[in-house]
C-alpha cells in the first residue's frame, strides 16, 4: 500500500487519533504530528520509545522515524547522537504545504476559510536541511518530504496582535519525496 494509499485510510477513519497511555511527547502533540506518526507505524507499541536520553517518535526494527514539523537544529544532538550509535538508521520526516486554508478561531466562534497566499517554495526545505548540514549524507540518514494540503486553525495570541497556529489538519497527501545520501 502506498503512503498514499494510507493516509487516504486515515482519513476515512476519521484521523481517531487515541492514546491509551499518557506518554511523554504525545500530551501537547498536535494533529499534524499524530496523523504522520500513524502513518508511519500505527502500532502505539512502538512509538514514543526510549534510546538512552532520548525519546524517539517511532522506533521499530533498529529503523528510527522522527517527525519533525519544524525547526531542524533542535534535532541536532539528538540524530548525532543516535547515528553514532552505528545501530540505526533514521528517517526525518517533514510536512511540507502546498496549499493552505485558514480558519480563525475568536471567542469560540471559526471563522469562514481563507485560502493562504502563501505556496510551497524549495528553499524553505534547503533552510531546515542546512540546519543539520553536517548530518547530510551520512549513510543511515534520509529526508522524507511529506507534501500535504492542510487546514490550519488560528486563534488570537494572549498578549500580542494576531493570531497563532492552534493546530493544522492534513486534508490530502500530494506526494512523498525521499532525499538519500
Amino acid at each position: 500500500m502506498s503512503i498514499i494509499e494510507k493516509f487516504n485510510e486515515l482519513q476515512n477513519n476519521n484521523l481517531n487519533i487515541k492514546y491509551e497511555n499518557n506518554v511523554i511527547g504525545v500530551l501537547s502533540e498536535k494533529t499534524l504530528h499524530k496523523t504522520i506518526k500513524n502513518l508511519y507505524e500505527p502500532n502505539h507499541l512502538y512509538q514514543e520509545i526510549k534510546i538512552d536520553n532520548y525519546f524517539v517518535d517511532i522506533c521499530k526494527d533498529n529503523n528510527i522515524i522522527e517527525v519533525q514539523t519544524k525547526q531542524f537544529n533542535k534535532l541536532r544532538d539528538k540524530i548525532t547522537y543516535l547515528l553514532s550509535l552505528n545501530k540505526y538508521k533514521i528517517n526525518i520526516v517533514y510536512p511540507v504545504f502546498t496549499s493552505k486554508m485558514i480558519y480563525n478561531i475568536s471567542n469560540g466562534e471559526i471563522s469562514n476559510p481563507k485560502k493562504s497566499p502563501k505556496k510551497f517554495r524549495i528553499p524553505e526545505v534547503f533552510h531546515e536541511l542546512y540546519m543539520i548540514k553536517q548530518l547530510l549524507g551520512h549513510k543511515d540518514l534520509m529526508i522524507t518530504l511529506l507534501l500535504f494540503e492542510i487546514n490550519e486553525y488560528r486563534e488570537i495570541a494572549n498578549n500580542r496582535r494576531g493570531y497563532v497556529c492552534y493546530d493544522r489538519i492534513p486534508t490530502k497527501l500530494i506526494d512523498e519525496i525521499v532525499l538519500k545520501d
